[in-house]
C-alpha cells in the first residue's frame, strides 16, 4: 500500500507534466509580455490623468492670465477634449462633474457639455440644454448656501449670471423651433420648458432669501429671462397643441397664468416712478387687450399680445437700470 509520503511525490510530479495541464513554455513566455504590456498601459493612464490635472493646474498659476486664458486654457481644452493619446479623459470630466464656477476644473466641465451639445442630434439638443440650466441652477443654489467667504459673493453673481445665460440659449432653441414641420415634437420641447421654467421660478425665490442685495439684482434677471422663456414655451404650445377639449382647458389655464405673471410685472413697473407713464399706460391697454382675446378663446392672440407687454416690460427696466448705473 502507498504511504502518504509517495502519494505526494506523485502528485507533484504530475502536476509538472504537460498532459495534466501545466502550461507549455513557449505559452507562458508570450503571454508574460502581454500581461506585461497591459500593466504597464494600466500605470501610464493613472499616471497621464494626474499628469493632465497637474498641468492645468501650474499653467493656471504660473502663466500669464492674459496668455492662459487666449493661449494656454484653449489648447489645454482642446487637449483634453480631442486628445485620443491621453487616457483618462473620462475620469478627468468625471471628476470636474461636480466643481463649481470659480473651481479649477469648472472650465472644462463647461467644455465637455460644450462637446457633448456639438454631437447631440438636432432633436435631443433642446432636452439638453434645459438640463444644463437646472446644473446651473444648482451650482448657484450650491454657492449661496456655502459658508460665507471672501470671493462667496462674486461667485454667486458668476453663477447667476451662468444660469441666466442658459436659459437665454433654452428661449432661442424655442424661437428657432420648426412647429409646422414636427408640431408634435415642438410640442414636446415647450411642454418641458414650461414644467422647468416654474421649478427654475421656485428655486429662484429661495435662493433670493439667501444672496446679498447685490446678487438679488442679477437673480431678477434671471427670473425675468425664467419668465420669458416660460411665456415662449406656452406660445409654442399654443400653436402646436391639439384643439380637443381636455388639451385646449390645460392649454388655456397655463395661459391664464401668464396673464397674472405679466400683470405682476407691470404693477411693479407702475410701482417703479422712474419709469414713463406712458410706456405704464401701453403695457396696461396691452393686458386689457390680452384679457379680451382670452375671453373671446383667441389663445393665439392672448399670447402675441402677452410678448408684446413683456418687451414694453423689459425694454422700460432695461432703460431704468442703464440710468441709474450711468448716474
Amino acid at each position: 500500500m502507498t504511504n502518504n509520503k509517495d502519494l505526494a511525490k506523485s502528485l507533484k510530479q504530475l502536476k509538472n507534466l504537460s498532459a495534466a495541464g501545466a502550461p507549455c513554455q513557449d505559452f507562458v513566455s508570450r503571454n508574460k509580455d502581454i500581461l506585461m504590456m497591459q500593466i504597464r498601459n494600466s500605470s501610464a493612464e493613472k499616471k497621464q490623468i494626474l499628469n493632465i490635472r497637474t498641468l492645468w493646474q501650474i499653467a493656471e498659476a504660473v502663466v500669464p492670465e492674459n496668455l492662459f486664458k487666449f493661449a494656454v486654457k484653449p489648447a489645454l481644452l482642446a487637449l483634453l477634449v480631442f486628445g485620443t493619446a491621453f487616457g483618462g479623459w473620462a475620469a478627468t470630466v468625471s471628476a470636474s462633474y461636480g466643481s463649481l464656477p470659480g473651481d479649477t476644473l469648472y472650465s472644462l466641465k463647461i467644455a465637455a457639455e460644450k462637446a457633448q451639445l456639438t454631437l447631440t442630434s438636432k432633436e435631443a439638443k433642446p432636452s439638453l440644454q434645459v438640463e444644463f440650466a437646472g446644473r446651473r441652477l444648482e451650482e448657484m443654489a450650491k454657492i449661496a448656501s456655502q459658508p460665507s467667504s471672501d470671493n462667496q459673493q462674486e461667485r454667486t453673481k458668476q453663477a447667476v449670471k451662468n444660469f441666466t445665460k442658459q436659459v437665454q440659449a433654452v428661449k432661442t432653441t424655442l424661437e428657432n423651433l420648426e412647429t409646422k414641420d414636427n408640431p408634435a415634437k415642438a410640442l414636446e420641447i415647450a411642454q418641458i420648458v414650461d414644467r422647468k421654467t416654474t421649478e427654475y421660478t421656485s428655486v429662484l425665490e429661495q435662493t433670493k432669501d439667501a444672496v446679498s442685495e447685490e446678487v438679488k439684482k442679477d437673480v431678477d434677471t434671471a427670473s425675468n429671462m425664467v419668465n420669458d422663456t416660460g411665456i415662449k414655451a406656452v406660445e409654442v404650445i399654443v400653436k402646436t397643441s391639439n384643439n380637443d377639449s381636455s388639451t385646449q382647458q390645460e392649454v388655456t389655464t397655463k395661459v391664464e397664468e401668464k396673464i397674472k405673471m405679466v400683470e405682476e410685472a407691470v404693477s411693479l413697473m407702475s410701482s417703479t416712478s422712474t419709469i414713463g407713464g406712458t410706456i405704464t399706460q401701453e403695457a396696461k391697454d396691452g393686458l386689457i387687450e390680452a384679457k379680451q382675446a382670452l375671453t373671446d378663446d383667441d389663445l393665439g392672440a392672448v399670447v402675441d399680445k402677452l410678448v408684446e407687454v413683456k418687451n414694453l416690460v423689459n425694454n422700460a427696466v432695461e432703460d431704468t437700470n442703464s440710468t441709474s448705473t450711468t448716474k
